[in-house]
């Protein structure tokens, strides 16, 4: 039976890449991706001030579970080539193009 629990779900975007070879780390940080970003914590600056800063994704560790799972993509854990949606330079040449309407 195949194990259901973040590191092998869909949803689950780690800190760094996982190496899909090497025994899993149950410790291994990252975030649900399932629902869009909450609010941020309230944040009260040096002078008293309070704001949101951004939102954020729930933290989780590889080893959690619940019952939202979906498996992921067999490549998923490969990793990144040139010209992937993580590539920097990629990212870069589009906005350089107006793509995003800057």
């Amino acid at each position: 039976m195949k194990r259901m629990i973040c590191v092998d779900c869909r949803h689950f975007e780690p800190y760094g890449r996982i190496d899909p070879d090497a025994p899993l780390d149950p410790y291994a940080e990252g975030e649900c991706r399932r629902q869009c970003p909450a609010l941020g914590p309230m944040i009260t600056d040096r002078h008293g001030d309070e704001f949101r800063h951004f939102g954020e994704w729930p933290k989780v560790l590889a080893c959690d579970w619940c019952g939202e799972y979906t498996p992921c993509e067999p490549d998923r854990l490969a990793p990144p080539q040139p010209g992937d949606r993580a590539d920097n330079d990629s990212v870069s040449s589009h906005i350089d193009s107006g793509e995003f309407g800057t």
